[in-house]
């Protein structure tokens, strides 16, 4: 039985190297107009504890907490190469490839099809360019965010030495919008484009590789063109062109630094060895200072993909770089204004890893990064993880698609919100149809509030600075797996994401210092006590907001001795704990305390008396009455004087 979940999640790990952000370049680079950002001595590690997956046995849907796989298009002979963009006015993905049905596979065209946001396919699958016995490959597509329209763009293969990119327009509902039109057909070779919209002046830019004579001998380029809404093309710039081969480029635009990043591969001509490099470009298409040297693993880094967060104002670069038997997938965030390196961080997997993509999800603030990864020679699956500046658990990294067929070449776009359509080339019917595209909607969830002082429900004081986080469980009131962490904002906000792997969700708020135990909200999840709220099943693809917790002042700064006023306990510390936890009690009636814990059903599983003054600091050493050490979970810790019971919390983690 194949258990290759189990195996990638042994060997995964998951790097993050800190750079500065903010930090003064380091240009000494020894290439000549380079700009590389300074980097931390030491960067840390972090291991990922696990990737799950839940599949059924049709392999036609597969449940993977999220939706189930869809086939895209399924045809005889193959279909390869998807690419995919959202129209936001359209609501619909258009999912573009390369498609080889016609003329018993000899005849290769580029087809489209609409998705709904839902992952269901709308219509027909529809032709794009088709006319002729010219070939035409390796399309891709984008979306102009006002009008809904798409721009598809793809190479044409006239000859051995004489590629040409091409484009077309597609409105949102499908149908084709005038002509096909060359972008670029200057007798060169023109190959692998990449498109990408700009908002601030409604233009597309189309980048793509560019050289000249017989292909075995040629050193490429990287030139652009920009296209109007209305299909106008401005002439061809050059984005990047050394003595050295700069080729497969992507693109993405920043509109608040009214720019793009092109990113590329660079190395010697005919050498095995080289980079991943990114050139700023203006929105006229002409290059804007310095190249920058973006990612330089060992041995040669491979098929840069690039987007942008509009919130940071950063390019995100993913790639993948490593000798062949064992590359290794890297990912560098680039500020968008001054070029820095913000920090990097990198996959590292068993086998091979190939073909990586990303999308930005603005509603969740994280981007998605799905990819080929190598099981075996004969079978690649595809994967994904979740990449966000603060942290990320176990859940968010796992399998979208593992057969044991090949299963590559995954393409990604978000719906601007908290999903996205990601597509790839499947091989489950390579018996009868070939090559097929499939395609599956990620979805991801957030749970967010905010935190007070004071007694509910006053909402007047804010409180920054408090760590709350996010576990998933199996069962009901455990904390078993730590999925995401989050600090509230200057306005007592935080937000936490899930991806829907497990059935329960808790939110954790932990009592910041001088404060202790006061209440909590929430219009959709269970209250368990003051600072956890609890979900079951919570709906994907949503936001479920106004879970609120608050927290009193001054609980357990002024101890007292008893007879000093009421019975007052201070909040358990350390608190989550994997050993003991102690309490200090204020004031209250003479005599002795009662300590009992009591577990989520509220049987008590532990109880202590302790006679007073002796009695002023409380401490349960972290095991039932029966001696068993207590597993992870919520504990609620009941106080007694003898008049007044005071109740607190307790987190273990074990």
């Amino acid at each position: 039985m194949k258990t290759k979940a189990s195996a990638l999640a042994l060997a995964l790990l998951v790097l993050i190297v800190g750079t500065a952000a903010g930090a003064a370049p380091d240009t000494d680079t020894g290439a000549p107009n380079a700009l590389r950002a300074g980097q931390d001595a030491a960067p840390t590690h972090r291991a990922m504890d696990v990737i799950r997956g839940t599949f059924g046995s049709d392999a036609s849907k597969q449940p993977i907490g999220m939706l189930y796989h869809t086939p895209i298009i399924n045809w005889e002979y193959d279909q390869i190469h998807p690419r995919v963009a959202f129209s936001p006015p359209g609501q619909a993905y258009l999912v573009v490839w390369e498609d080889h049905h016609w003329g018993f596979g000899q005849d290769w065209d580029i087809y489209g099809r609409l998705v709904a946001p839902d992952g269901t396919p709308l219509g027909m699958p529809f032709g794009i360019s088709w006319d002729g016995a010219t070939r035409r490959i390796a399309p891709s597509v984008a979306c102009n965010q006002i009008t809904g329209e798409f721009l598809v763009v793809w190479e044409y293969a006239y000859g051995s030495a004489d590629h040409d990119v091409y484009g077309r327009r597609v409105a949102a509902n499908g149908s084709l919008i005038g002509e096909e039109f060359a972008i670029n057909a200057d007798g060169a070779f023109e190959a692998a484009p990449a498109v990408t919209y700009n908002p601030d002046c409604n233009e597309f830019l189309v980048v793509y590789e560019w050289s000249v004579g017989d292909p075995e001998f040629q050193v490429k380029d990287v030139w652009s063109n920009v296209i109007t809404a209305t299909g106008v093309v401005r002439a061809p710039q050059a984005v990047a062109g050394t003595a050295d081969d700069e080729r497969a480029p992507d693109v993405a635009c920043s509109p608040p630094s009214d720019r793009y990043l092109v990113v590329y591969e660079k190395h010697p001509p005919h050498m095995t060895d080289g980079d991943i490099w990114g050139q700023f470009v203006a929105d006229d298409g002409t290059a804007l200072g310095a190249a920058l040297l973006v990612g330089d693993q060992p041995e040669r880094d491979k098929t840069p993909r690039v987007t942008h967060d509009p919130f940071e104002n950063e390019f995100s670069v993913v790639w993948v770089g490593g000798p062949p038997s064992d590359r290794n997938l890297g990912l560098r965030h680039v500020d968008a204004a001054t070029g820095a390196m913000n920090h990097s961080s990198s996959i590292v997997t068993p086998n091979a890893d190939f073909n990586p993509a990303i999308a930005y999800y603005p509603g969740g603030a994280v981007h998605v990064v799905p990819w080929e990864w190598e099981y075996s020679s004969t079978d690649h699956d595809v994967y994904c993880f979740w990449d966000e500046d603060d942290y990320f658990g176990a859940e968010f990294t796992r399998s979208i698609s593992m057969l044991a067929t090949w299963e590559g070449s995954p393409a990604v776009a978000s719906d601007g919100n908290l999903s996205g359509l990601v597509v790839w080339e499947d091989w489950r019917s390579a018996s009868t149809t070939q090559i097929d595209i499939w395609g599956d909607v990620l979805k991801l969830g957030v749970l967010s509030g905010r935190v007070f002082e004071g007694p509910i429900p006053a909402e007047s004081s804010p409180l920054p600075g408090v760590e709350v986080i996010l576990y998933g469980s199996q069962n009901p009131g455990a904390l078993e797996h730590l999925l995401d962490r989050a600090w509230t904002d200057r306005a007592g906000h935080y937000r936490l994401r899930f991806t829907g792997l497990y059935d329960y969700y808790t939110v954790v708020e932990t009592d910041p210092p001088e404060h202790g135990y006061g209440a909590a909200s929430s219009p959709e999840g269970v209250v368990l006590d003051a600072n956890h709220i609890q979900f079951a099943t919570p709906a994907l693809g949503a936001n479920h907001p106004d879970n609120k917790f608050w927290d009193l002042y001054g609980v357990g700064v002024d101890p007292g001795g008893p007879g000093e006023g009421p019975l007052r306990v201070s909040a358990p510390s350390p608190n989550p704990t994997r050993g003991s936890v102690s309490l200090t009690v204020q004031g209250g009636a003479s005599g002795s305390l009662v300590l009992e814990v009591l577990d989520v059903a509220g049987r008590v599983v532990s109880r202590s008396i302790v006679k007073r003054p002796a009695g002023e600091r409380l401490v349960w050493d972290g095991r039932f009455n029966d001696g068993r050490v207590a597993p992870s979970g919520v504990y609620l810790l009941r106080i007694g004087d003898g008049v007044t019971e005071v109740v607190q919390r307790a987190v273990v983690l074990r």
